[in-house]
């Protein structure tokens, strides 16, 4: 793809080329590579112009408030949602400027991406290894949250990140082989997170374990182990609730 020169750096107007921008990602939805080289060609004169440009909040004036748009573009959905809509693209080449282009300095772009499933495998990769998050979601938990594959969610398992692994406890896709390792995880995610999911905080609801506890895949030699105290000490106060809860399951 062959870079495009700016002629005149003091023609660049930031409101149109965010305009056009949108536009142009609009049209590569249909993944034609015309439209494709079109859209890059534009991200690459963009770049150019921040790059060449004195103004330190140029970045943030020419793709100032975009996410809204991005997430509709992309996921059909809207920002900070993690459902995707029927017309949510499914086009790799897409999916792969916006990342290149926007994603990698854009945290919010990341997680819009996170959160669509037809991402492919290398922007998967450098997702999952993102270390940007920011109080109740970020790159990692976004992922966390929605993905079902096995091999995502071991990785995010071990991440270092404990609202990522709170996150995967949650997961309805993630198997009894992860939250068998979970369940030994004396780990608790920021109080917001808990807030947004439940509408309150409480002593125990926000620790990986409770969490492990409720999943539906947790195997019942693992509440037992919960109930005969075998694991990790939390807090005296939290690990009879746990208990607690995890023998009112294996009653059922």
């Amino acid at each position: 793809m062959r870079g495009t020169e700016i002629i005149n750096l003091g023609d660049f107007n930031e409101d149109e080329a965010r305009d056009k921008l949108l536009k142009l990602m609009v049209l590569a939805k249909n993944c034609h590579q015309q439209d494709i080289d079109t859209l890059e060609m534009h991200l690459q004169l963009i770049r150019q112009h921040i790059e060449h440009s004195s103004d330190e909040g140029v970045h943030t004036g020419i793709l100032f408030d975009v996410e809204d748009d991005v997430a509709e573009i992309i996921n059909d959905s809207n920002f900070r949602e993690d459902r995707v809509g029927l017309k949510a693209t499914k086009c790799e080449s897409l999916l792969r400027l916006v990342h290149k282009y926007l994603g990698k300095d854009d945290p919010n772009i990341e997680v819009i991406l996170a959160c669509n499933p037809f991402i492919p495998a290398d922007v998967l990769n450098d997702l999952i290894i993102s270390e940007s998050y920011w109080e109740e979601d970020g790159t990692q938990q976004a992922l966390a949250r929605n993905r079902k594959d096995v091999w995502v969610l071991e990785q995010l398992a071990q991440s270092d990140q404990e609202m990522t692994r709170y996150e995967v406890a949650l997961n309805d896709a993630t198997p009894a082989s992860i939250l068998e390792k979970l369940i030994q995880d004396i780990g608790q995610c920021d109080w917001r997170v808990e807030e947004i999911k439940f509408g309150e905080v409480s002593p125990y609801r926000g620790f990986i374990r409770w969490a492990v506890i409720q999943n539906q895949n947790t195997p019942q030699s693992t509440l037992e182990k919960v109930v005969a105290g075998k694991l990790p000490e939390i807090d005296p106060n939290v690990d009879s609730i746990l208990k607690t809860i995890a023998k009112a399951f294996l009653d059922k």
